[in-house]
C-alpha cells in the first residue's frame, strides 16, 4: 500500500476526530493546552492501536468472516440508524459540561475509533502490513485533533 492511499485512508478517518475537536473546543471554554495536548494523544494512540486490533483479529477468523460480514454489517448499520431515528424522536437535552475528565476522552477516542479497527480488519483481509499505515493514521490523527 503506497503513501498516499495510507493518508487518504487516515484523513477520512480524522473527520470523526476532527468533528469531536470542534464540538469540544466549542463546548468546553476553559480548555488548558495541557487537555488539549491529551485530546490529541487519546485520539491519535486509539487511532493507531485500532487498525492493529483489526488486523490480528481479522487475520484470526478470516474464514469465517469472510461469509458473515455482510450480515454483522447490515445488522450493525441497520441498530445504528435505528438508534439515531429514535434518538432524534426523543427531546432529551444533555447538559453541556465544562468539565476534562479522562473518562470521557478515553470514550470519545473509542468511539471515533472503531471505523479504524475496520480499517485494520480490511488490512488482514488484503494482507497489508498494518504497521507503517497504523503510524500514519496516528500521527495524522494526532494533529487533526
Amino acid at each position: 500500500m503506497d503513501y498516499i492511499s495510507i493518508s487518504l485512508i487516515a484523513v477520512a478517518l480524522a473527520m470523526d476526530a476532527f468533528s469531536v475537536s470542534i464540538t469540544k473546543g466549542f463546548t468546553q471554554k476553559h480548555l488548558t493546552k495541557l487537555q488539549i495536548i491529551w485530546y490529541g494523544v487519546f485520539f491519535g494512540g486509539f487511532q493507531a492501536l485500532m487498525p492493529l486490533l483489526g488486523y490480528f483479529c481479522g487475520s484470526t477468523i478470516t474464514s469465517f468472516v469472510s461469509f458473515i460480514a455482510p450480515i454483522i454489517g447490515f445488522i450493525l448499520l441497520l441498530l445504528i440508524g435505528l438508534n439515531m431515528i429514535r434518538e432524534s424522536l426523543t427531546s432529551d437535552e444533555e447538559e453541556i459540561t465544562d468539565n476534562f475528565s479522562f473518562k470521557e476522552v478515553t470514550l470519545l477516542a473509542i468511539a471515533t475509533s472503531i471505523d479504524a479497527f475496520a480499517v485494520g480488519l480490511s488490512f488482514a483481509f488484503l494482507n497489508t502490513n498494518p504497521l507503517f499505515p497504523s503510524l500514519i493514521i496516528g500521527i495524522e490523527h494526532s494533529y487533526s485533533a
